[in-house]
């Protein structure tokens, strides 16, 4: 049977495409039929019913001629003979295939989702304004951002930053996040004082509500947790009002 000719369940979107798991064991080759948009879900354990995952519960040595494994081989290899525990190992220990076309495309997608990433979180230290993703993307073809397929975008464009800050010519810095941060009165000035060195800029000052007071500040990003633990061990509370980029309409960006 060719790959082409694999049946979806009902259960099942049909697609018009597959995605090959190929696991060499033994010295052969195995493969198994996937649905694209289900592997990366079984890898991240979103998806646990492998059923929803395979194609076809059955081991091949090559998908795209329909060439199935041979008995004796799977056995020798996994020493066992049930395809449904061959191809949970193949499909976690297995390595995807794919095309060169759909590596570049993926590529790409990751290379705009940690542009717009890297958008939201910094602004140009000079103007104080957001940035467009075409001067993001820019800068990290300046300094040949390397992308990593197997790594977040989230990840990524964290370290991404700190490259663009030290080797681009572009003014970029993180945009400081603006906080509300409540404590109990007979707690304030401890609070203050050991949050003075962390406080980039208070922004709004003390209100009094019943037995709380509470002020909003701007903050470093990276001293968040400190600043939070601070609250939380005084019995206070910290809330973010801010934290991306947004536009003069307020809408994030």
């Amino acid at each position: 049977m060719s790959a082409r000719n694999i049946k979806a369940p009902n259960t099942q979107k049909r697609l018009t495409n597959i995605v090959v798991v190929r696991l060499t064991k033994g010295g052969s080759r195995f493969e198994i039929a996937c649905y694209p948009n289900k592997v990366e879900e079984w890898k991240r354990k979103i998806e646990t019913d492998i059923d929803e995952v395979l194609q076809r519960q059955a081991v091949f040595t090559n998908v795209s001629k329909g060439e199935l494994a041979k008995l004796e081989d799977i056995k020798k290899a996994f020493n066992t003979n049930d395809q449904s525990k061959v191809c949970r190992i193949i499909l976690d220990s297995g390595q995807i295939q794919v095309s060169e076309k759909e590596r570049k495309q993926d590529n790409e997608k990751l290379f705009k989702d940690i542009a717009s990433l890297i958008v939201e979180k910094c602004i140009n230290s000079q103007t104080q304004q957001a940035f467009t993703v075409g001067v993001i993307e820019n800068a990290m073809r300046e300094i040949h951002v390397s992308i990593n397929p197997h790594q977040s975008a989230k990840a990524q464009a964290l370290k991404i930053i700190q490259a663009l800050q030290e080797k681009s010519s572009l003014p970029i810095e993180r945009a400081k996040m603006k906080l509300l941060l409540v404590v109990s009165k007979d707690q304030r000035e401890e609070v203050k004082t050991k949050l003075k060195p962390l406080i980039v800029e208070v922004t709004q000052e003390d209100v009094e509500e019943g037995n709380n007071v509470s002020w909003s500040v701007t903050i470093e990003p990276k001293n968040f947790r400190e600043v939070d633990g601070c609250l939380k061990a005084a019995g206070g509370a910290c809330e973010v009002l801010q934290h991306s980029v947004k536009m003069e309409n307020d809408v994030k960006f």
